[in-house]
């Protein structure tokens, strides 16, 4: 019985995003640093209030110093809005690229999910035609094939998904299949699929074509002698005198 492989790189799986961590990290600390220009606006504000309400001083002198005072609290006070509205505005900013981020990280994991499921379909269905074709063969009693078939289905059935979707030859599949299901061996019956053409010219670690004598030369490779190179026309030379 096959165990089933870990599933595909999701949200809750994947490791540790840098760049999100260090968004989250930029956001604590402007968030922090909001807290304190609010809290010196508010400081300032309390002043002015207070400032304002004093009963005006009585010499000229004075009332110059205390509008001095007031506009200087004033300035402070512009000044910390300013530097607040800068900070909110950057923690917006720095919330929108992390979720930008965030939102491309998820596109890519779908991505890499969605061919993952397409490898690992279009690999089992070759072996499942590769192996039909092995097992249900003239020679072999219908209820044989009928068994090995059925053994074959179980066989796919509880087939772990990441042999399908490693880059490992089909051919290391199929013997696998083959002993699991105790059917003996023939790899002559598929030297004629596309995937058993690569195998038979690459000789991938694994595949049992690397120590495989074919019956045939690969479809497309041809083995003939090289053609003559044609000679340029020579003129015609005088006969020697005797």
């Amino acid at each position: 019985m096959f165990s089933h492989s870990p599933p595909p790189e999701t949200a809750e799986n994947s490791p540790p995003d840098p760049a999100q961590d260090r968004t989250q990290r930029q956001l604590r600390q402007l968030e922090r640093f909001a807290e304190i220009n609010l809290i010196a606006a508010e400081a300032l504000g309390e002043r002015i209030v207070r400032r304002a309400a004093e009963e005006d001083p009585d010499t000229p002198a004075e009332r110059a110093a205390a509008d001095a005072a007031l506009g200087s609290l004033a300035l402070g006070l512009e000044r910390v809005g300013r530097s607040l509205r800068r900070c909110l505005a950057m923690e917006t900013l720095t919330a929108e690229q992390g979720v930008a981020r965030e939102l491309l990280a998820q596109a890519e994991r779908a991505q890499k999910a969605a061919a993952r499921r397409e490898r690992v379909s279009e690999r089992r269905n070759a072996v499942q035609v590769a192996m039909t074709g092995a097992i249900d063969r003239p020679a072999r009693p219908e209820t044989e094939v009928d068994r090995l078939l059925d053994d074959l289905n179980d066989w796919m059935d509880a087939a772990d998904d990441e042999a399908f979707a490693s880059d490992g030859p089909i051919g290391a599949i199929l013997w696998t299949a083959c002993q699991a299901l105790d059917l003996p061996v023939d790899l002559t019956v598929w030297e004629h699929e596309d995937w058993a053409d690569q195998e038979i010219v690459q000789r991938p670690q694994g595949s049992p074509y690397r120590a495989h004598r074919v019956t045939r030369g690969p479809p497309g490779l041809t083995w003939a002698e090289p053609e003559p190179r044609d000679l340029p026309d020579l003129p015609d030379l005088p006969d020697l005198p005797p």
